[in-house]
């Protein structure tokens, strides 16, 4: 179980070996969420009728937040856009170039089978 300080609703869990391998959370006080598809997509069905504070968010910017009012057996469409620009990533993350990077074995000189892989000379 995670407890979060009262206002806070965010937190990020980090191996404490590999800062790459990371989680977030973000709490929500109801049960009308959901994570979106791959596309961006979402769908929260079964909302009451009423006014409601949608909260789009991402582990790497600002929170977007637009006021909606659904009405009984409606579907409304809501969209947010992130300014990916905005992003600054992690140093780990920024890494142009390998530590080892191909052109020191290039791959014409490897062969290799399920059991070992080795360097022809």
């Amino acid at each position: 179980m995670i407890r979060l300080d009262p206002g806070k609703r965010i937190t990020q869990m980090i191996c404490g070996m590999h800062e790459f391998m990371q989680g977030w959370m973000f709490s929500v006080d109801n049960p009308y969420y959901e994570m979106t598809k791959k596309d961006g997509l979402f769908k929260i069905d079964h909302l009451p009728p009423g006014r409601y504070r949608v909260i789009a968010w991402h582990p790497h910017l600002k929170p977007i937040e637009k006021e909606i009012t659904v009405s009984a057996d409606e579907t409304v469409e809501l969209d947010f856009a992130f300014d990916a620009a905005t992003v600054k990533r992690p140093e780990y993350e920024q890494q142009e170039k390998f530590r080892i990077g191909p052109e020191a074995l290039p791959h014409e000189h490897l062969t290799g089978d399920k059991e070992k892989l080795f360097i022809q000379e």
